[in-house]
């Protein structure tokens, strides 16, 4: 299967006399959608003239670094069967570029762009990646500490009440009552 090749094998073995294919089959060749799926994204892109692959993210399910892959796939497969470099002038009997020329430079232009956006997406993912990591290895630091310091403070307090843990817990202890009683009655009495 065409996914699990680096794209490098999928353009070598793919013959020059095929067209490049198209995002969605390329999703669908990977499997990352099924042939309803790409008719249904086809039908929204006819009628909201959104890109196909923000479709493909926003309904479906395929995340932005399998739509990077897929571009990268198709920007390949385009570049392997693109002219060499010599050969991108004009004809030589003088003659202008025909629309159908035209239209393929803005389709590679278009591609471009994407590629670009769907690189960034990738490179802006795996920085937020690592941010999460890092906090993550933060927040999992700060909850041993917290769980030393209670399992510190549980023998602490059971040591010097002699209750342990559960005397801590069970509400305010008696002596400071007591404390307060004995104050009132020595109040009370010198007021006599």
């Amino acid at each position: 299967m065409a996914a699990d090749l680096p794209i490098s094998r999928v353009v070598e073995s793919s013959s020059p006399a095929r067209p490049a294919r198209r995002i969605g089959t390329i999703c669908v060749d990977r499997g990352l959608i099924s042939e309803e799926q790409l008719a249904a994204a086809l039908e929204v892109q006819a009628q909201t003239q959104v890109v196909l692959g923000e479709i493909l993210v926003a309904r479906f399910g395929v995340t932005r670094i399998q739509l990077a892959d897929v571009l990268a796939e198709q920007w390949a497969e385009m570049s392997a069967l693109s002219r060499p470099a010599g050969e991108n002038g004009p004809p030589e009997d003088g003659s202008t570029a025909s629309p159908e020329d035209e239209t393929d430079e803005s389709a590679e232009d278009e591609l471009r762009v994407l590629l670009q956006e769907a690189e960034s997406a990738r490179a802006d993912l795996a920085r937020k990646t690592d941010e999460l990591s890092a906090r993550l290895a933060a927040l999992e630091h700060l909850v041993v500490g917290v769980n030393e310091a209670l399992v510190e403070l549980r023998t602490t307090t059971g040591d010097s009440s002699g209750g342990g843990a559960r005397a801590a817990t069970n509400g305010p202890s008696p002596r400071p009552a007591r404390k307060r009683a004995s104050t009132r009655a020595k109040t009370s009495s010198s007021r006599a």
